[in-house]
């Protein structure tokens, strides 16, 4: 019998509850196997890239992680720092299914991935979708890498940041 470590259990068991109304198979990053994974893929680059620019703000090595391990060109701190940020994304892929603001003929699978039928046209919309979840959250991730900061830099006198929604 194989086991699998708690994470990818726990990782497992909150995708299919939170996703079971919106037809929900698996997490499979960066395959594109689905339009679910597709958009996750989006909104978690652009939640990615700003989370980086915020951690160079303050002149973090964003290649030195704690939980994720130093691998060749991973940006490691970034991924442990926007790990609890990740369902601002989450809540907005469902937010956008239930307004009914994802439609299936956008979207058209070809060479055994799916993508947006008309390219930037079409995917810019969706982009907008993810940009506006993470802009209105500006203020709560800015405060969180701010206190990270401090965290590190005094963590006698701060306390270790919690993130929450």
């Amino acid at each position: 019998m194989q086991f699998e470590s708690r994470g990818v259990y726990i990782g497992k068991t909150y995708f299919q509850s939170l996703f079971s109304d919106i037809g929900w198979g698996r997490r499979a990053p960066q395959t594109k196997e689905d339009i679910h994974n597709l958009l996750l893929d989006i909104g978690y680059t652009y939640l990615f890239n700003y989370t980086d620019a915020l951690l160079r703000l303050f002149g973090f090595d964003t290649y030195k992680g704690y939980y994720h391990q130093l691998f060749f060109q991973r940006q490691s701190l970034v991924c442990d720092v926007m790990e609890p940020m990740r369902p601002i994304i989450d809540y907005q892929l469902i937010k956008s299914y239930n307004l009914k603001q994802i439609h299936e003929k956008d979207f058209v699978f070809k060479n055994g991935r799916f993508e947006f039928k008309n390219g930037f046209k079409t995917g810019k919309t969706y982009s907008a979708l993810f940009l506006e979840a993470i802009n209105g959250h500006k203020e709560e991730i800015y405060n969180y890498i701010l206190l990270f900061y401090r965290y590190i830099m005094d963590d006698g006198k701060y306390k270790f940041p919690e993130f929450t929604l």
